[in-house]
């Protein structure tokens, strides 16, 4: 049992339960475009900043010693461990303003972020609380954030705090690529539903975005011609081909990254227009904002506005509209059947009501609940755009159960139809289990339904319930009695 446990809490701590493209991912883009945009800064005339503003940039770029090393990448990374980047600042005391550098910043804080320990809760808390990372939250965050950030560059005239900013912001920006994030409706959704499209979606190939206003791009692109960043150099050629034969790349999402360096190095100059909004704005002390507008209507408006004004559905009747200015998703109907498994572990203890020996037993259980929905989109959304409640989010699960006392053990199949309670966070469970229990040279067979309910968040829920369940007596008689249940569940 305490083996279990262990193997459940390091699972939980595992990276891969965000819902997001991995930390290191967030790092690895933020830091490679800071990187263009400083080579960029040093090439061209235009833009005149100060030494100690290039020292900023460099100590966000390399990182710092006061600043526990922690660089442009990490403070985008951390926008999955909390809800927005107030308190990355000292904000106690005789509060004069945001911070002109380093020693302006809540160092104790972001040392909790990069503990292994109390960052992870405060990625699983965040987790739970995400709907900013999805669909047209995620475009808005963007924007909001990124204003902000051009805010403080213009009217406080903050290079350090503006980039800071911005770094939660570009992290938004970053997830827009990652299409479990703009098809998932999270708002409304479990945590598991939501992780079960998220992920089908990340993980499917063949996702298409068409590119758009390059040219606007093409000065930073060239920056990686440069001997520095010579491991992008392929990268860059097949990219830039790309774009002249069809103006499309093919995009994938989170922990894929590393399988599409074409997409990195877009990914990377899109965030790298996002850090030179910043820069110029300071540096002309007016807003410069190319990411002013995005768009994004889901195929269930597009569908109810086509019923109300069109006689004949247009081409792209089907088609969700999600775009900023330099990218826009295509996706047509049948790319968006979707169908993947959810995988859950429980442990759980069981208190029999009547005659048995024993107070307990342990329970073991694992599940796979296919996870799918009807081919068409508008199952998601009512005509207001909002997550259906309960339909796309109904599980069936199949699994097989295990329990053990001292004198016999069963085991056998399982069957359980989930109901998602979105609002409470909590899901209510029909459960059965087909049992074969052996003893002493008894054997038997028994069918035992019970109810369970389930609340938590993120991936990790307690277990409560109840189970009409059976159980052999010393004299190898079995008996039926009335179960508590009560235990731990880790759905991933």
């Amino acid at each position: 049992m305490k083996k279990a446990l262990i193997w459940m809490v390091l699972c939980i701590l595992m990276p891969t339960v965000v819902f997001s493209f991995e930390g290191n991912e967030h790092k690895m883009v933020s830091d490679l475009a800071l990187n263009i945009v400083v080579h960029y800064l040093k090439q061209d005339s235009k833009i005149k900043l100060s030494p100690d503003d290039m020292a900023k940039l460099e100590k966000l770029l390399n990182g710092t010693e006061y600043f526990n090393k922690a660089t442009y990448g990490d403070l985008s990374a951390f926008a999955d461990y909390h809800m927005d980047p107030k308190s990355l600042f000292k904000i106690w005391g005789d509060f004069k303003g945001l911070p002109m550098d380093e020693k302006g910043m809540n160092i104790e804080y972001l040392s909790e972020l990069q503990n292994k320990a109390s960052g992870t809760l405060r990625m699983l808390q965040a987790s739970h609380n995400n709907v900013d990372h999805f669909q047209e939250r995620l475009l808005f965050t963007y924007w909001w954030w990124h204003k902000t950030a051009l805010l403080a560059a213009v009217e406080e005239k903050n290079l350090w705090a503006a980039m800071v900013l911005n770094a939660y912001a570009d992290h938004f920006v970053e997830d827009f690529f990652a299409p479990g994030h703009m098809i998932t409706p999270r708002e409304g959704l479990h945590d598991v539903a939501s992780k079960g499209l998220h992920d089908y979606y990340n993980e499917k190939k063949g996702t298409k975005l068409k590119v758009k206003n390059n040219q606007e791009l093409e000065p930073l692109l060239n920056v990686l011609d440069q001997p520095e960043f010579q491991e992008y150099h392929e990268a860059k050629i097949i990219l830039m081909n790309k774009l002249t034969k069809n103006q499309t790349i093919e995009i994938y999402g989170d922990n894929k990254l590393n399988e599409n360096p074409q997409q990195v190095v877009f990914m990377s100059v899109v965030v790298a227009r996002s850090i030179l909004d910043v820069v110029e704005s300071y540096n002309d002390q007016k807003t410069i904002n190319h990411y002013e507008e995005f768009y994004w209507k889901s195929r269930r408006l597009v569908d109810l506005e086509c019923k109300k004004w069109c006689k004949a559905k247009p081409n792209n009747w089907n088609n969700p509209a999600m775009a900023i200015r330099y990218g826009e998703y295509e996706e047509d109907d049948a790319k968006l059947v979707k169908f993947s498994w959810i995988y859950a572990v429980s442990i759980s203890n069981q208190a029999l009501f009547t005659g048995s020996e024993k107070t307990s037993r342990p329970v073991y259980d694992i599940e796979l609940m296919p996870f799918g929905t009807p081919p068409s989109g508008n199952f998601l959304r009512d005509e207001n755009g909002t997550a259906c409640k309960i339909a796309p989010q109904m599980g069936f699960a199949v699994g097989y159960s295990f329990l053990q006392d001292d004198n016999y053990r069963a085991h056998g199949p399982t069957v359980r139809l989930a109901f998602p309670i979105t609002r409470l966070d909590t899901t209510l469970s029909l459960t059965g289990a087909y049992r074969h229990f052996r003893g002493n040279d008894v054997r038997y067979t028994r069918f035992s339904p019970g109810v369970k309910l389930e609340m938590g968040f993120g991936l990790l829920f307690l277990n409560v319930g109840f189970a009409n369940e059976y159980y052999i007596k010393n004299t190898g008689v079995l008996e039926n009695s009335l179960a508590f249940v009560g235990g731990i569940s880790f759905m991933y």
